[in-house]
């Protein structure tokens, strides 16, 4: 999530301060960021990552050498038990009930990768359902 003060996104772990106006990442409520420490070089970190994500089905909307962002979609079902009522009451709000209820929640997730040692530390973010699968591919990671 990114810094509710500047807008910029986070570089650092929860208790460190925005890169670009200096608050305190912890103090602003920004989601937290977990990282796990990997053997593997930046840049081959963030291919596994690529190939690891997209293979769980996210997008991937930006990518760059060290940090990677995107969406993942989850489709919605509607409450049949719903319809079948608002059907009973009216054709109309069962139709409005069935396309609002049908339409997919799409939530966002980024990953940073920075040099530690010989290898790199992964940090990532994600709401809802992308912070799941962000973990899974994270957790891949040798």
């Amino acid at each position: 999530m990114n810094c509710p003060n500047c807008g910029a996104p986070p570089l650092h772990p929860p208790s460190a301060q925005c890169h670009v106006c200096g608050a305190s990442t912890a103090e602003a409520g920004t989601a937290p960021w977990t990282g796990k420490v990997t053997t593997l070089p930046p840049a081959e970190a963030m291919g596994v990552l690529a190939r690891e994500i997209t293979a769980r089905g996210a997008h991937v909307v930006t990518h760059s050498e060290t940090m990677m962002t995107g969406t993942v979609t989850v489709p919605k079902q509607p409450n049949m038990l719903a319809a079948i009522v608002l059907f009973l009451l009216c054709i109309v709000p069962m139709v409005i009930y069935m396309i609002v209820q049908s339409r997919p929640d799409v939530y966002g997730w980024s990953i940073q990768v920075a040099p530690e040692g010989p290898g790199s530390r992964v940090t990532y973010s994600g709401q809802g359902q992308a912070g799941a699968m962000i973990f899974q591919a994270v957790s891949a990671l040798p």
